[in-house]
């Protein structure tokens, strides 16, 4: 269609360019102002510059040319590619704006405008995701009108409702309203949402029509409901048709607002499914707020997590009497110690724990149920219900069928036919058992065990063994559930195993396959649902706008459809949540089916029209900078100037070249930016940390070190400068003593960043890399944390060995034991060279994984940003403590050290 005008009107304004050329001839510039000399020095003196009566004519010309491009950039060109043509009728616009729209948005809105101002005539809108159950009017009307409709509305985070759109289109039809040489473009998400093909054949009864899809690479995503494992949670990702292999990250967001983790997913070329997985503890898991895929935002690419995730519902079946008499000869005892940390814990006959709808159920020996009792078990474990059983004496003689291998009768004992002379302890856990990774099952005797009775599904049913072989903790689905057993008793009477910390870790993993059932009470609130944080179109909880949406009492939040009246987000009724979420409601992500004849199906988007305003502003700001030196140089204002630069004509050119030239110094002025950075570093001292790329881990970097530096000056003489994040690549680190690096996943260093931080060790830096996840990838991995073991195989780093009691990092300041930070259980690693890697002793390596800077993070109005695990008193405290000991031990390195030997020193100089 080539150039056009949205605003032709004011190209009117060119009409009074010739009247301000003669108001410019007309008007002189100012006059040169001289001082006056003594009159015997004016007598022989020969002035040949004079002063113009008018504007010199390149000025002038100038002063037009600026009028000119300030009046055409009002006019608003803009240029638009052939392929935009819209045919010669009018035009209706058909605009997908529901959830799969979203991180595509401002492209679909450019494409629109420029198919707009292609349209040779007036045209219509229709977006398919309206905000309110009534369609909005549709109308042929001017394209100003319908550009502003299109600049004001943004994504939905509800699928779109064709079948309305294409009714509102009809009644306009119907009505007269659709002209007959109608042409209809389609700006679609690309996904069938269920009724595609009956909508285009619909649109293709008015008119031609044009479907325009998102570009290969750029179609919408989609989480499924993940699933809990013993490791943390399983998720999936899907796309709607298959493509090239793509890797995709996912981050689990802590209710602080934090990263909490984050993961990679791969799909596979040709695959539309990918597979993942969240290492991650129960305790953790509990404090989930949402998964996000951060690359592609939206309502689908966000799960919400509600009441239904967190502490599972545990019921502990009792036999009835007083069973704590002696606790602790009880197993009751040893399950509440071992279970209340992680899970809320309920006691009962097994019809009073049922009604309440719990998670799990734990039966222990001395509560074997009835064969009626059995029967309302197979159920509840059948419906998705998680049982744990221990062995005993009645089981070990009357096995039923809820187990999840064939048991031997009469169990075995030390001493016994089938028993040994001494103790069994633990083998270590394989590859495949949930409790893979865990210590201590050396200090675990075992006295007593139910036996199984070997069959071809025994070894893939055995998570646990003993060193003989025989099964301690064996597993199996069961319906839709599962039975969980403990071939020993839950009290020290067969095994030391309650005794141990062990058996809280295994009864930890163990109630991560609980389905997150939330309990009876959730479904039976006689209130209604309120929505308490809506999700919008780019996947952020917020508050609802306007009056919240109410759900019924008896909502069935599995089987609701998403749309404006129940939109995605956490619903309340009194103190229980639930979450209404868009990959619940999806199975499959379909593509858009083969078009009908008369449908055009063109994929990537429509070819984008090229808006000239700003550029034509631009230059006009050039010009006005070049008059405004040239006004001052013809008034004399500039006389060191007018000494070297030539007069007339030329002078315009002349001041035109070192204009761009100014401009051009501004590439070398960027490359210097780094440089002023370094030096500015120099002269105060800042804490400096390592930009990752991930603006929310990156922002918890500046906030935890922002909150560091607040706490040195109030407590220390240190006094750091704001803190300032580095890319090791470009940035000089020589300038900083102290640098935090996080390190959440393999970074893949350039050679330039590698020469950097190698220099930086080299010469006596010191590198607090952080993984932030509280050892639990590298508990995962059954070793080192895969993305440390990434960073050491890239940089060049000493052999490490964790930090001792004696260490100088725990009284550089303040005498500490103990290196916390969000988390407590991470060990701190440093040199195990005691000369460290600088001169002066100090360690150029600090290793952990405790997310120190969450810890420390401040927010501008000096309060904490991040919730800690609170596992140890004062644990915030605690971690400031150590931040402060860490920037003292990059200060003073090994000043402490030397001061235990002070009393040696005075001893000897009294003895001189």
């Amino acid at each position: 269609m080539g150039v056009q005008f949205l605003f032709p009107f004011a190209l009117i304004a060119l009409l009074s360019l010739p009247l301000l050329w003669m108001l410019l001839r007309a008007t002189p510039p100012a006059p040169l102002r001289a001082i006056f000399p003594p009159l015997n020095l004016l007598r022989d003196l020969q002035d040949d510059e004079e002063t113009p009566d008018s504007a010199p004519l390149w000025l002038r010309l100038l002063r037009l040319g600026i009028a000119a491009l300030i009046i055409l950039a009002l006019a608003t060109p803009v240029w638009s590619p052939r392929d935009t043509d819209t045919g010669k009728g009018p035009l209706l616009l058909v605009i997908d704006n529901g959830w799969a729209s979203a991180p595509g948005w401002e492209a679909i809105r450019k494409d629109a405008l420029g198919l707009i101002s292609a349209a040779p005539d007036r045209v219509a809108l229709m977006f398919t995701a309206s905000s309110d159950s009534k369609a909005r009017e549709l109308r042929f009307t001017a394209q100003a009108v319908v550009r502003k409709q299109i600049s004001d509305e943004n994504a939905k985070p509800w699928p779109p409702s064709r079948a309305q759109s294409l009714t509102t289109i009809d009644a306009l039809d119907k009505a007269g309203g659709l002209p007959k040489d109608v042409h209809i473009v389609w700006l679609s998400d690309g996904l069938d949402h269920g009724k595609a093909r009956a909508f285009m054949d619909g649109l293709a009864a008015f008119g031609p029509v044009q479907v325009y899809t998102p570009a290969k690479g750029a179609e919408p995503l989609m989480l499924g409901p993940p699933t809990a494992n013993a490791r943390g949670l399983g998720i999936r990702l899907q796309r709607p048709a298959a493509g090239t292999a793509r890797t995709i990250p996912v981050q689990a967001i802590d209710q602080d607002g934090s990263v909490m983790a984050q993961t990679d997913i791969d799909f596979a070329a040709g695959e539309t499914l990918a597979k993942g997985e969240f290492v991650l503890p129960l305790l953790l898991r509990n404090r989930l707020k949402m998964l996000q895929v951060p690359g592609a935002l939206s309502a689908a690419t966000s799960w919400v997590f509600d009441g239904g995730w967190s502490r599972p519902l545990v019921g502990l079946i009792t036999p009835g009497g007083d069973v704590d008499r002696q606790p602790l000869l009880s197993g009751f005892y040893y399950l509440d110690k071992a279970m209340k940390p992680h899970a809320e814990l309920i006691r009962g006959e097994l019809d009073e724990l049922l009604a309440q709808e719990p998670s799990v159920l734990v039966l222990t020996d001395p509560a074997q149920p009835t064969a009626a009792g059995l029967v309302k078990l197979d159920a509840f474990v059948r419906g998705g219900g998680l049982l744990i059983r221990f062995a005993g004496p009645h089981l070990a003689t009357n096995s039923d069928e809820l187990v999840p291998v064939n048991l031997r009768a009469g169990g075995r004992l030390m001493g016994g036919a089938f028993g040994w002379e001494t103790p069994q302890a633990l083998a270590p856990f394989t590859q495949e058992s949930p409790f893979f990774g865990l210590k201590g099952g050396e200090d675990a005797a075992v006295r007593r065990q139910v036996l199984a009775l070997p069959d071809d599904a025994l070894n893939e049913r055995v998570w646990a063994r003993l060193k003989d072989g025989t099964p301690l903790v064996s597993s199996a689905p069961h319906g839709t559930g599962r039975i969980v057993l403990f071939h020993v008793t839950a009290a020290p009477k067969w095994s030391d195993l309650p005794l141990s910390g062990l058996f809280a870790a295994m009864l930890e993993r163990t109630l991560a396959f609980a389905k997150g059932r939330p309990g009876a009470a959730l479904d039976k609130q006689k209130g209604s649902w309120e929505l308490e944080s809506a999700l919008n179109a780019q996947g952020q909880l917020q508050t609802p706008k306007g009056a919240p949406p109410f759900l019924p009492a008896n909502t069935d939040f599995s089987k609701t459809t998403i749309s404006a009246q129940t939109p995605p987000g956490l619903y309340h009724n009194g103190p229980f949540t639930r979450a209404l979420n868009l990959g619940a409601t999806y199975s499959l992500l379909k593509p858009l089916p083969t078009p009908p004849v008369g449908v055009t199906l063109m994929s990537g988007g429509a070819s984008r029209s090229i808006a000239f305003k700003a550029p034509l502003l631009l230059l006009a700001l050039v010009f006005l900078g070049v008059d405004m030196v040239a006004a001052l140089w013809l008034a004399g204002r500039l006389r060191f100037l007018r000494k070297v630069l030539p007069t007339g004509s030329k002078a315009a050119v002349v001041l035109l070249g070192m204009l761009i030239g100014l401009s051009a110094g501004g590439p070398k002025a960027q490359a210097d930016e780094a440089f002023d950075r370094a030096i500015k570093a120099a002269q105060a001292t800042e804490l400096a940390y390592i930009i990752t790329g991930d603006g929310r881990v990156d922002a918890m970097s500046k906030a935890g070190l922002f909150g560091l530096s607040r706490t040195l000056i109030q407590r220390t003489t240190v006094e750091p400068a704001a803190p300032i994040g580095v890319n090791p690549a470009v940035d000089d680190l020589s300038v900083f003593s102290f640098i935090y690096w996080p390190v959440l996943r393999p970074p893949m260093l350039s050679t330039e960043a590698i020469a950097s931080l190698d220099e930086y060790l080299k010469n006596g830096g010191m590198l607090v890399i952080d993984t932030q996840d509280g050892e639990l990838r590298a508990k995962a991995a059954g070793g080192v944390d895969p993305a440390l073991k990434s960073v050491f195989t890239q940089i060049s780093v000493p052999a490490l060995r964790p930090v001792d009691r004696d260490h100088v990092l725990t009284r550089t300041y303040y005498l500490i034991h103990d290196f916390p930070g969000r988390y407590t259980n991470g060990r701190v690693w440093v040199e195990s060279d005691a000369n460290g890697s600088s001169l002066d002793g100090v360690s150029g390596i600090i290793a952990g994984s405790n997310d120190w800077a969450a810890a420390w993070a401040l927010d501008k109005n000096g309060q904490p940003m991040a919730a800690l695990s609170d596992n140890i008193p004062r644990q915030r405290e605690m971690a400031r403590r150590f931040g402060i000991n860490l920037v003292m031990y990059s200060l003073t390195g090994n000043y402490k050290a030397d001061q235990v030997h002070i009393p040696a020193l005075l001893e000897r100089l009294g003895k001189q």
